[in-house]
């Protein structure tokens, strides 16, 4: 088989997976219902992706790239600082709402995605998320409109407290395991307050 076959066999095993992983979760999936939807023996699945930690681990960098390529765009086409800054919140609710079910990065995992590679992607994700923001924030610091503060020591700020916001409100307030879309209004509302006051406080006079 030609490595391009190869490669879009295994596209369309990560795409497969990635529709019974956001809807069911990463526990409640099995490779045999994946095999199923495909058409394909257990023996096939297995050939491309050895194990299911594997598997997820494929998706999962599938998700991440996606990801940061999304904020990257919302961020490149905004028109001011806080325009951007409200763009990547929109990117990353729509990827929490739509990857729910998977639990990246909200503190909850399961023996597949705490395989320590799912660590290091999520820990690339962070680093080139931080890096991103810092640079974000320097641009608009060289236009003069932002306060000559360290921009990764306040990028990281920033971005700990995106997660955190999502983590209180998953985790404390919410009532159930089922998301709603109460749940993710409160988060865009919240988010957003906190988005405006961090604005106000770099942003020069």
């Amino acid at each position: 088989m030609s490595v391009s076959a190869t490669d879009q066999k295994q596209e369309q095993i990560i795409e497969a997976a990635l529709k019974r992983f956001a809807h069911f979760g990463v526990a409640k999936t099995t490779m045999s219902e994946i095999a199923d939807d495909l058409s394909l023996s257990k023996a096939s699945l297995y050939y491309y992706f050895p194990d299911k930690t594997a598997l997820v681990l494929a998706v999962g960098e599938n998700i991440l790239s996606v990801f940061l390529d999304e904020q990257s765009k919302a961020l490149a086409n905004a028109q001011s600082f806080e325009e951007g800054i409200n763009a990547i919140i929109e990117v990353r609710i729509c990827f929490g709402r739509k990857y729910f079910m998977m639990h990246i990065g909200d503190g909850q995992s399961d023996v597949n995605t705490a395989d320590p590679k799912f660590k290091t992607a999520l820990d690339h994700l962070k680093q080139t998320e931080l890096d991103m923001m810092a640079a974000y924030i320097r641009q608009y610091q060289k236009e003069k409109v932002l306060k000559d503060v360290d921009a990764k020591e306040t990028a990281e700020v920033l971005l700990d407290v995106l997660v955190g916001l999502w983590i209180a409100e998953i985790h404390i307030h919410q009532k159930s395991f089922v998301p709603t879309n109460e749940l993710f209004e409160r988060i865009r509302t919240k988010t957003k307050r906190m988005v405006s006051i961090f604005c106000d406080g770099i942003k020069r006079n």
